[in-house]
């Protein structure tokens, strides 16, 4: 079921996830089932915009599984799901959650970079140009050997780009280019 979940052949991926459940529903491979079904459940409630019920299912998966160990990355992917479809705000509020809620959690370590990012995008909107590169500085340093850390400042040029502050956009994408050159 995980395989095909990667290989984004989902009704393939909820059909195993099912079969677990019926199967060995006593298992902690059903466990696991359950919140990935949870999971798809939520994805296709973002993308249908109806935050409210959102809400009510990750409080009842907060419940239902606030020992298993996948439940930051479950509350990053829901996050990342908001991204996708740009719902800012309930996506920084998700991160801010796992982020204070999770503190040693991978899926915390994500959060942080992406609170980071939402700070300096939003001083760069703010036109506090001087804070966004002392922002950058300090991401470099806390985020040093993160295969996030390009796109992350990526974002952050592309933001310049759509405030037509061409120039500080052209020197990010230079420094990108010239720090990271095997990345995309």
């Amino acid at each position: 079921a995980n395989e095909y979940k990667t290989l984004k052949r989902h009704e393939e991926s909820k059909g195993l996830y099912g079969r677990v459940l019926q199967q060995y529903p006593d298992s902690p491979a059903a466990r696991s089932a359950r919140l990935e079904l949870l999971k798809y459940k939520i994805e296709s409630l973002v993308a249908a915009g109806e935050d409210a019920a959102v809400e009510s299912e990750i409080t009842t998966a907060k419940t239902e599984f606030a020992s298993h160990p996948e439940l930051p990355g479950f509350l990053c992917s829901i996050a990342n799901e908001y991204e996708t479809l740009k719902k800012h705000d309930q996506a920084k509020g998700l991160y801010e959650q796992i982020f204070q809620q999770y503190p040693n959690s991978p899926a915390a370590k994500n959060a942080r970079l992406e609170l980071v990012r939402y700070e300096v995008l939003s001083l760069a909107a703010a036109g506090e140009d001087a804070a966004v590169q002392s922002e950058i500085v300090k991401a470099k340093t806390e985020f040093a050997g993160r295969r996030e850390l390009p796109g992350f400042l990526y974002s952050i040029a592309n933001q310049y780009k759509k405030l037509k502050k061409h120039e500080e956009a052209k020197g990010l994408y230079e420094q990108i280019a010239q720090q990271y050159p095997n990345k995309s």
